[in-house]
């Protein structure tokens, strides 16, 4: 069901200023307890648990700022490309290695732009636990239990407090760099 209460409105649009994402993004409540998710190609949206009501301030902005740096990334639409090439070639191992791969780093690089938003990093990795603990035990569909996993957890753990993590966003140049090469090899 759509969010409408005003201090959640509030907050997800300071969160938008901040992270920079000029097109709407719809905030939705979960019957169930599950992990928050952002999803969405052209309409995105974030989808919270029933329990977000009562997380303080800082772990609402916490969560929101972490789901708005998926939508920023299109972090769906990787994730959906990494799906069909799972289907395509769904006998080749390395195929669903990267794709492991590929969901644990875009969690490590939105932890890092949440990071890089001003959040402490003690407070937010004392968040990631909080949720996981709470939200992890309740059968989460296996989509959206990357951070609940014992191994995933710890390691985002340390490179949230990981104080020598360079946590800055590649520049243009070298992120379509990346995309050329990612095609060159792809071809």
């Amino acid at each position: 069901t759509p969010v409408t209460d005003a201090r959640w409105l509030q907050l997800l649009a300071e969160c938008r200023e901040r992270c920079g994402i000029p097109g709407p993004v719809r905030l939705l409540r979960m019957p169930a307890d599950t992990m928050p998710a952002a999803a969405g190609l052209r309409h995105t949206f974030i989808v919270l648990p029933a329990v977000a009501d009562t997380w303080p301030e800082d772990r609402r902005r916490a969560v929101l700022l972490h789901e708005l740096a998926h939508v920023e990334r299109h972090d769906c639409l990787t994730q959906t490309l990494a799906a069909v090439a799972c289907a395509v070639y769904w006998v080749h191992p390395g195929v669903w290695w990267i794709t492991m791969r590929l969901r644990a780093e875009r969690e490590l690089a939105c932890d890092d732009r949440v990071l890089s938003a001003g959040e402490n990093a003690r407070e937010y990795a004392g968040h990631l636990l909080e949720l996981a603990y709470t939200l992890g035990l309740n059968g989460t569909p296996a989509v959206a239990v990357t951070m609940a996993r014992p191994r995933e957890l710890e390691g985002r753990m340390l490179a949230v407090l990981d104080a020598a993590r360079n946590r800055a966003v590649p520049a243009l140049r070298n992120r379509l760099a990346g995309v050329a090469v990612l095609v060159v090899v792809t071809m």
